[in-house]
């Protein structure tokens, strides 16, 4: 919905701004990811260093990769996102930084719509 409705991300981004419903979105959201992240983890199939929060900054950069000509571009980066999200071969390297706290993720919202400051 974001990469096809610019006004409705301007809208997310400005409700994140202002505060509006982004504790009760986040309160109501983190519970559930939380569950969902961690049943991938105990199956095998995502990595272990990944939390909720990476998963929203994700979401992020993938919403902002549309263009008016190709408004499906961010399909392409989702592929590379899932692979990258899968567990890693023995030995592979941890992530290099800790994931967003959430006013971070809070601040990349700010980020994104510099012009709602």
């Amino acid at each position: 919905m974001q990469t096809s409705d610019r006004g409705f991300k301007e809208v997310l981004g400005g409700m994140a701004q202002y505060g509006y419903g982004v504790d009760a979105n986040q309160d109501c959201l983190t519970p559930a990811l939380t569950a969902l992240l961690d049943r991938a983890k105990r199956d095998g199939a995502l990595r272990e260093d990944i939390e909720p929060a990476d998963i929203g900054a994700l979401a992020l950069v993938l919403s902002s990769l549309s263009t008016t000509s190709q408004p499906e571009l961010w399909r392409r980066y989702f592929g590379v996102v899932l692979d990258g999200l899968a567990r890693p071969a023995e030995g592979a390297d941890p992530l290099p930084l800790a994931p967003p706290t959430d006013e971070e993720v809070v601040d990349i919202l700010h980020g994104l719509n510099p012009g709602l400051r």
